[in-house]
C-alpha cells in the first residue's frame, strides 16, 4: 500500500496537497480539544489527526480506531517520531465502554455502503458521551467541484473508477442516482458517485444535530468549488 501522506499532505500535487492540508488544519480548529478531555479519531489511517491535535495540545486522552492493518503500522510509525502514543483499536468491539467527549471521523463515511454505514452511526452513538461532540467530514464530489476533481484526477492521467464522462456529467449536476457504486464487503472505493446533501439529510434520522457546516478549503465560497464539508453535530434531543 502506498503511504497514505503521499495521497494527502504530502501529495505530489500541490492541489491535493494544499487542500489535506487545509481540512486537517479545519478538523484541528473545530475540535479544538482541551485540557483531560477524551478525543477518538474514528478511521484514523495514518493517524495524521491525532498527532496534529496531540502537538497542540498534548493535555488530552487521545484514541483512534482503525481496522486496517497497514493504516495502523504507518500511524504508529508516525506517532513514535511524534512521541506519543494514543490507544489505538483495530476492531469495533474493543472500544465498547469508550464515552469520549469529541470524536472525529475524515473522509469515510464515502466509502461505506450498507450496513457499515448504520453500523457507523450506532458506534458514534454508543461512544459518545452525554453532551458529546462529532465531527464528520467528506469530500464534496457533486456541481462544478466534481468537474474540477474529475477534471484534475484525468489531467494527471489518474484511473479512477465510475471515471467515465457520462458519470463524471452526473455527478456534476447532482444525479448521482444515475451512478453505480459497486461496494465489497460494505467498502465502496471511488468517491465518484457519492453526494454529501444525502448524507447531511440523514444526519437527524440518525439522531443527530448539525450544530455548524463548514467547507474548505476556502470556507468564504460555501459549497462552491469547495472540496470537502465538515458537520459539527451533537445527539439530538428527545
Amino acid at each position: 500500500m502506498k503511504a497514505y501522506d503521499q495521497q494527502t499532505v504530502d501529495n505530489p500535487s500541490w492541489v491535493k496537497r494544499l487542500s489535506h492540508r487545509r481540512r486537517f488544519e479545519v478538523a484541528a480548529q473545530l475540535l479544538s480539544p482541551q485540557d483531560g478531555e477524551a478525543v477518538l479519531d474514528y478511521g484514523t489511517g495514518d493517524g495524521y489527526l491525532v498527532a496534529l491535535l496531540a502537538g497542540r495540545q498534548p493535555r488530552a486522552r487521545y484514541m483512534a480506531f482503525e481496522p486496517v492493518a497497514e493504516m495502523r503500522a504507518q500511524a504508529q510509525v508516525l506517532w513514535s517520531r511524534a512521541g506519543i502514543e494514543p490507544e489505538l483499536y483495530a476492531q469495533r468491539e474493543a472500544m465498547r465502554g469508550l464515552a469520549v467527549d469529541k470524536l472525529a471521523c475524515m473522509e469515510v463515511m464515502e466509502h461505506l455502503d450498507e450496513p457499515l454505514l448504520a453500523q457507523a452511526f450506532a458506534d458514534f452513538r454508543c461512544l459518545l458521551a452525554p453532551g458529546g461532540l462529532l465531527m464528520l467530514s467528506v469530500p464534496i464530489e457533486t456541481g462544478a467541484t466534481a468537474l474540477a476533481k474529475n477534471g484534475v484526477r484525468t489531467l494527471l492521467g489518474q484511473r479512477f473508477v465510475n471515471g467515465s464522462l457520462g458519470n463524471v456529467l452526473n455527478a456534476a449536476a447532482g444525479r448521482t442516482e444515475r451512478i453505480a457504486r459497486a461496494s465489497r464487503d460494505g467498502y465502496i472505493e471511488t468517491h465518484v458517485g457519492f453526494n454529501h446533501r444525502r448524507l447531511a439529510w440523514r444526519l437527524a434520522g440518525e439522531g443527530f444535530a448539525v450544530e455548524r457546516t463548514v467547507h474548505a478549503p476556502l470556507p468564504w465560497l460555501g459549497g462552491l468549488l469547495n472540496s470537502q464539508v465538515f458537520w459539527v453535530c451533537r445527539r439530538a434531543q428527545a
